[in-house]
C-alpha cells in the first residue's frame, strides 16, 4: 500500500468525521471538502470490550465513542498488525512493515520514510495535524517532529510504569508528569483542537 492509498484509507475507510463546535455531535461527512478528521487507535482492545458489538458481556461506558460509532462510519472488516509498533508504522507510512523494517514492538521507523503528515503538507492540503498519545516508533524525542508531525505530545515508548509518574514528550522536549496519563492526553487534545482555525487531522 502506498501513502496516497493510506491517506484515502484514513479519510474514507478508518474514521471520517466532521466535528463541529458541539462536542456531542459527530457526523460522517465525506462530502465536505475539508472536514476535520479524528483517528483513534486503541491498543489491546477487542470487540468483547467495545460497545455496539454482541461479543462479550461486560462493556465500558464510552458515550462519546459510542456516539461517534452510531453517527459515523463503522467498518467491521479491518485488519491490523498483531502488535502496536508495526500498526503505527503502517498507518504513518501506508506501507507494510516488511517494507519499512518495522516488524515488531520497539522497531524504529526510519525518518527517510514519507509520513502521512509530510504527505499532507507536501500536497498543500491545508490541514494542521497532531499526534497525542503513544508514539512507539523511536525513543528519540525529535522523531515525531522529524516525521513531519506539527504537534506531538505523549509517550515515546510502549507504556508507562506509573500512570501518575511518567515522562511526557512534547515537541522534542521530555519532562516528568504526575498528572494521570489519560487525563493529560485528553486535556492536551482538547486544548489543541480548541486552538485550531483551519481544518485539522488529529490522531
Amino acid at each position: 500500500m502506498k501513502l496516497p492509498q493510506i491517506c484515502a484509507s484514513i479519510v474514507y475507510f478508518i474514521l471520517f468525521f466532521s466535528c463541529g463546535n458541539d462536542d456531542s455531535t459527530f457526523i460522517a461527512s465525506p462530502s465536505l471538502s475539508k472536514p476535520n478528521i479524528v483517528l483513534i487507535i486503541a491498543d489491546d482492545m477487542g470487540l468483547d470490550a467495545t460497545p455496539g458489538y454482541s461479543i462479550g458481556s461486560v462493556k465500558p461506558n464510552m458515550p462519546t465513542l459510542q456516539n461517534m460509532m452510531n453517527s459515523g462510519i463503522r467498518f467491521n472488516n479491518l485488519w491490523s498488525n498483531p502488535v502496536c509498533t508495526p500498526t503505527r508504522g503502517s498507518i504513518l507510512t501506508g506501507k507494510y512493515g516488511f517494507r519499512t523494517n518495522v516488524l515488531k514492538a520497539n522497531d524504529i521507523l526510519s525518518t527517510s520514510e514519507l509520513s502521512l503528515h509530510q504527505y499532507l503538507d507536501n500536497n498543500n492540503s491545508g490541514y494542521n495535524h497532531a499526534v497525542i498519545g503513544k508514539w512507539h516508533l523511536s525513543n528519540d524525542a525529535n522523531h515525531p517532529t522529524n516525521m513531519g508531525v506539527n504537534y506531538y505530545a505523549g509517550l515515546l515508548n510502549g507504556g508507562v510504569q506509573s500512570y501518575t509518574n511518567w515522562n511526557l514528550t512534547e515537541n522534542g522536549l521530555t519532562s516528568s508528569s504526575t498528572e494521570y496519563t489519560t487525563t493529560k492526553f485528553t486535556n492536551l487534545a482538547i486544548d489543541w483542537i480548541d486552538q485550531q482555525s483551519q481544518p485539522w487531522f488529529y490522531g
